[in-house]
């Protein structure tokens, strides 16, 4: 998506923001944080649920 961006704006922004190379640093360094702190399997595991519902939802918002 990165090399033939949407022309939408928001989903435009949505695609840069998860091809800056920042980002992936980001991730790296939260997936270190997650491993370091060694949560509860269940708990992680309803956290990240709930984030891919959140992801998911983005989609059907109107434009």
């Amino acid at each position: 998506l990165a090399e033939n961006p949407p022309g939408e704006p928001r989903y435009r922004r949505w695609v840069d923001t998860y091809a800056d190379p920042g980002f992936a640093e980001l991730t790296r360094r939260i997936a270190q944080m997650i491993d370091e702190a060694a949560p509860e399997r269940g708990v992680a595991e309803k956290a990240f649920l709930e984030g891919m519902r959140h992801e998911v939802a983005f989609w059907d918002v109107p434009l």
